[in-house]
């Protein structure tokens, strides 16, 4: 299947998916090449809109693949919950208004579990992220992520990606752009 070439921005790189992702592409030997950039916080604040301007204007992403938050343990999310909340929202809104001005192509995010719902039955899937209030704990970190799907009806083409499916082996840091050759996963 031959892909287009093109820049694809991953935020929160050099986190524990974003590490997954570095290494995949990495590892891969697909036949078509493209630029990945892999940033990390110390490459820009997302948080300040004119900061994630200069990065969208400096990389000049077709795809992006935002997986920046602010996370915390268990007693910062529960005691800095507006913090957390007011963050995360800021981080989401400016990555997706940059993609609407840059006229990225796609923008994929990945969620983690702490946004469903606190009483819940599982298996659990998209369609249940709204079914009632996450845990108390992670209440303003999970109403800041939960902003990105859909309010009604389920995405399109849905995703999961299950956390114990994602092996890290060594910590990478600081942002690249290398090019790297394409994943051989279908794109949606």
């Amino acid at each position: 299947m031959k892909r287009k070439a093109g820049v694809t921005l991953v935020t929160g790189g050099t986190g524990l998916y974003g590490s997954a992702i570095r290494e995949y592409v990495e590892g891969a030997s697909d036949e078509n090449v493209a630029d990945w950039v892999f940033l990390s916080s110390s490459d820009g604040d997302l948080r300040d809109r004119k900061a994630t301007e200069a990065i969208f204007e400096r990389v000049k992403p077709t795809r992006v693949i935002h997986l920046a938050a602010l996370v915390g343990g268990l007693f910062a999310n529960m005691s800095k919950k507006v913090e957390f909340y007011r963050e995360n929202m800021l981080m989401n809104d400016n990555v997706m208004e940059c993609c609407r001005i840059y006229k990225v192509e796609k923008l994929v995010s990945c969620l983690s579990t702490c946004i469903f719902p606190d009483k819940t039955t599982y298996p659990i899937d998209e369609t249940m992220v709204h079914a009632g209030p996450p845990h108390a704990s992670n209440e303003g970190y999970a109403s800041a992520e939960r902003r990105l799907l859909p309010r009604f009806g389920r995405p399109r083409r849905p995703a999961v990606v299950a956390t114990r499916d994602i092996r890290r082996e060594g910590a990478l840091s600081g942002a690249s752009r290398r090019r790297r050759r394409r994943p051989g996963t279908p794109s949606g």
